[in-house]
């Protein structure tokens, strides 16, 4: 438990923390990271009190209880095997994610990486409503962008609206400037770069209508695939924003996040090495039934590809609808993630986890409801949206975006997760063990990246057997 200024960060290492026997290294490590913090926000989620958040104005609208609780989950199972692994395990339970770089703190301010033993893989994961449930999804390189913001105030001399020659209008100068940030993106970089400056807020005034106010605040957000593009589109906020503010003789003042978070980068050899783990962890989810010829594996959707199988009893029942099982190649997303100060320190590989179909299934209790026992004034609802959830304990409806008042976990997802978590522990700590006599990790994961995805079935942990653990 970090005793730091924030004091929610909570480390648990299992494994072996001892030198190996020929003493010429320790054991490997590795990070298995969840977000704790919740958001701001006045949940409106569908469903009964029951379930949304007991704190008026708080709410998990990014998923971080689930990630949490994925990531227990995990611990549980790996601790009834700690004496058969091979190396450590470090579970990182990271509280301010949300715009406080808790990352950051628990690295620098509270020595993460230094903790003996000392990691050289970190895994992470975040639900994520816009793809089906039961997918992973990943890519290497940038996943997520990089993100900083940005306060403008500006000062000017208030008056009489009836006489705009006698003041100086901070309005007038703040709309000039939202124009022109428009152009740092459409005018300044390649159009095959990705970048966003977007100003999300803007006050001036009491709401007179026959007063030109002497102030405005504006506040805004930049994102970048890259932290240098970042940095560069920062000094051309400030640049642009102050050029404007003297040409109209208004007094400008601008700042800046105390942390700007860089882009969440996966090293492209651990994710070929994990996107193996990541695809067979997701088949058994979905289709944990399924045979094949070889190694009991369903063989429909390949990783990226999205094919499925015609072959086989129980595939007749996913149809064409069965959405793709892992996707290796996602587009980067210009949301933030503070993982990637993490990332930036060791390799590292982020997955999303869909969870956007949950809805769908309206026969879902919440996990701990009686389904007998809701109310029955669910006829009162809105029948003719299947994806509404009523007060009867059925699941909400769970395609809702991040941050939406109305995000809503799909807890049937949640297995996967701590599949997920608990294959890429094992897989990797053996894959690292394999020869003691090779110093680089990467030579390692990218010889095991090329062997086929079969090699990793026949010792694959399925759902059913966590399930079981738990």
């Amino acid at each position: 438990h970090f005793k730091g200024p924030g004091g929610y960060g909570i480390v648990a290492d299992i494994g072996s923390h001892h030198n190996s026997p020929n003493n010429k290294k320790k054991p490997p490590c590795l990070i298995l990271r969840a977000d704790m913090d919740a958001l701001p926000i006045h949940e409106q989620t569908h469903i009964s009190n029951t379930y949304k958040s007991d704190q008026e104005g708080k709410m998990h609208a990014c998923g971080h209880d689930g990630h949490v609780t994925m990531l227990l989950g995990a611990l549980t199972v790996l601790k009834k095997m700690e004496h058969s692994l091979q190396g450590t395990i470090r579970f990182v339970f990271q509280p301010a994610e949300e715009g406080g770089a808790g990352m950051k703190r628990m690295i620098h301010d509270e020595h993460l990486l230094q903790m003996e033993p000392q990691p050289s893989i970190g895994y992470g994961m975040h639900v994520w409503p816009t793809l089906p449930s039961g997918t992973i999804a990943s890519r290497p390189g940038p996943l997520m962008a990089a993100a900083e913001q940005f306060e403008i105030r500006l000062e000017g001399k208030g008056g009489h609206a009836a006489m705009p020659h006698l003041v100086i209008d901070p309005i007038v100068v703040a709309s000039s400037i939202v124009s022109s940030l428009q152009t740092i993106v459409s005018r300044t970089i390649s159009p095959l770069d990705a970048g966003v400056v977007s100003v999300t807020y803007l006050q001036a005034g009491d709401g007179a209508y026959n007063v030109i106010p002497s102030h405005a605040i504006l506040r805004g957000t930049i994102r970048s695939l890259s932290t240098r593009n970042l940095l560069n589109w920062r000094d051309r906020v400030e640049h642009v924003s102050r050029s404007i503010a003297n040409l109209h003789g208004c007094n400008m003042t601008i700042e800046y996040s105390p942390d700007y978070y860089p882009p969440t980068v996966n090293d492209p050899w651990l994710f070929r090495f994990s996107s193996q783990i990541a695809k067979e962890v997701s088949r058994w989810h979905n289709h944990p039934h399924d045979d094949d010829d070889n190694n009991g594996m369903k063989r429909s959707g390949d990783v990226g590809d999205g094919s499925q199988s015609s072959s086989g009893s129980s595939s007749s029942s996913s149809s064409s609808k069965t959405p793709p099982l892992f996707l290796s190649d996602i587009e980067p997303t210009m949301g933030g993630e503070d993982f990637a100060f993490l990332a930036e320190q060791i390799p590292s590989t982020f997955f999303f986890i869909g969870q956007g179909s949950g809805g769908d299934h309206l026969d879902t209790t919440h996990i701990g409801e009686d389904r007998d026992s809701s109310s029955s004034d669910s006829d009162s609802e809105d029948h003719n949206n299947t994806n509404t959830s009523t007060n009867n304990g059925y699941a909400p409806r769970t395609d809702f975006g991040l941050h939406h008042p109305s995000f809503a976990l799909d807890e049937s997802i949640m297995p996967l997760g701590v599949a997920l978590h608990v294959n890429l522990a094992l897989r990797t700590l053996k894959q690292l063990a394999l020869d003691e006599e090779e110093t680089n990790w990467d030579q390692k994961i990218l010889s095991q990246g090329r062997q086929s995805s079969q090699s990793h079935s026949s010792d694959a942990l399925t759902e059913e057997t966590l399930v079981s653990e738990l």
